[in-house]
């Protein structure tokens, strides 16, 4: 996808085009030991998250709008952050 490591460990679009994602490992005893970041626009986050739930995703949303955890049907979690309160 071409993207490119940056100092923080995350994974950008050069051409920032596409959202930057950073892998994290949770800490929590959890089968999914790997916990996905997603960073888009928070213009453009309700409706990647109701594309989530539509699809079955179980939403946490806690902590928006500065991210929401999603749970796909496998229990695997991962979040869709975005730049607010941060």
């Amino acid at each position: 996808m071409g993207y490119r490591e940056q100092p923080d460990g995350s994974l950008a679009d050069p051409a920032g085009r596409l959202p930057a994602i950073w892998f994290q490992h949770t800490p929590t005893p959890h089968p999914s030991r790997l916990h996905l970041d997603v960073w888009v626009p928070h213009t453009e986050s309700a409706g990647v998250l109701s594309q989530l739930e539509s699809q079955g995703a179980v939403l946490d949303e806690r902590s928006a709008p500065g991210f929401t955890i999603a749970s796909d049907h496998q229990g695997n979690r991962f979040c869709i952050c975005t730049e607010q309160d941060r």
